[in-house]
């Protein structure tokens, strides 16, 4: 087992994609309080003049085996929570600008680098092109969210209720700030051995 503190940009950026293992829980986080408190968060890690990172939590995951010359495939042990609600807040941040045509400067967030950075593998096809899998109807709600649809007849409503509340937040906040403050969030990345490591294990612990 490795774990090193890593800003969470670093963590998703990259052909890679996390998946979450079928004996992980759905996705459970609400508006409040816990998509509020990271939303706090993220905006007082992007004020101008913050020094430093702001720890958020871990994320713990371990290899598929199955992974290609390019593409590496992770099974996410423990995290889902965060990396899920981050991903959900960059959907918004970059459905925002674009139906907002907000423009900023040269290291400004844009749909293009956000979909490209954090969102998609956009050298991939299907089900590759996502960075994150999640379980069951939380999966197809993601999915058509990542891809601008219409919501499937039945979608996770929590996956969809904090996507509205960061799109609700946005209206009054500087996308500028936002994205400054998620690449101040810092991570505690822990990379499992498929050798030596029993993930179920490391969770029981």
């Amino acid at each position: 087992m490795k774990a090193i503190d890593r800003p969470f940009t670093n963590i998703i950026n990259g052909t890679s994609q996390f998946v979450v293992p079928v004996f992980q829980r759905d996705y459970t986080w609400r508006a409040d309080p816990q998509c509020a408190q990271l939303w706090r968060d993220v905006l007082r890690a992007g004020r101008p003049g913050e020094e430093g990172g702001h720890f958020l939590g871990s994320i713990v995951y371990i290899a598929t085996g199955d992974s290609v010359a390019g593409f590496t495939r992770w099974l996410l042990i423990d995290g889902q929570q965060r990396l899920t609600t981050l991903t959900l807040l960059l959907v918004a941040l970059r459905d925002h600008i674009r139906s907002t045509d907000w423009t900023g400067g040269d290291d400004d967030p844009t749909p293009k680098r956000i979909d490209a950075y954090f969102l998609k593998n956009v050298q991939e096809e299907g089900d590759r092109e996502q960075k994150l899998i999640l379980r069951r109807h939380d999966q197809l709600t993601l999915r058509a969210l990542l891809d601008g649809k219409q919501a499937p007849q039945e979608p996770s409503e929590s996956i969809l209720e904090n996507y509205n509340y960061f799109r609700d937040q946005l209206l009054l906040a500087d996308p500028s700030a936002v994205y400054r403050g998620i690449g101040r969030l810092v991570i505690v990345d822990v990379a499992l051995d498929r050798q030596t490591d029993d993930p179920q294990l490391i969770l029981r612990v």
